[in-house]
């Protein structure tokens, strides 16, 4: 397993409330990339192009998973306009399949799963 995390430097996300726990989520991820391979992207500065290359990624994820995230990051109108800026993401990644397969925040029967219920799942299951 492995994981991406995408996050624009420049905006400070604790201000949504869908980012809850979102600077304890940062420490343990730097904690967790010492054992484990964490790519972390800052996106600020990024080009449409490469942002909506990254959400597609999750896109694809969602569908598989039949997880809601248009309403995470974005609107109807504008799917990912929060995505990797006022919302941070995280891709988990399973390595023998080679391709993501499930991605954080998400909406799961109405309730948001934020970043920092994985990680804290993750690390009290002894998976360091």
């Amino acid at each position: 397993m492995y994981l991406k995390f995408y996050y624009d430097s420049t905006i400070d996300p604790a201000e949504n409330p869908i980012n809850k726990g979102i600077q304890d989520a940062i420490e343990k991820l730097k904690e967790m990339a010492k054992i484990i391979r964490i790519d972390i992207f800052d996106t600020k500065g990024w080009p449409e192009d490469k942002l909506s290359e990254a959400y597609e990624t999750v896109m694809k994820v969602a569908i598989m998973n039949k997880t809601a995230i248009r309403r995470i990051y974005g609107t109807a109108q504008q799917r990912a306009i929060k995505f990797a800026k006022e919302i941070p993401s995280l891709i988990v990644y399973d390595d023998s399949k080679g391709y993501a397969v499930d991605v954080y925040p998400k909406l799961e029967n109405g309730k948001v799963i934020p970043i920092i219920e994985y990680i804290s799942d993750y690390t009290s299951n002894g998976q360091r």
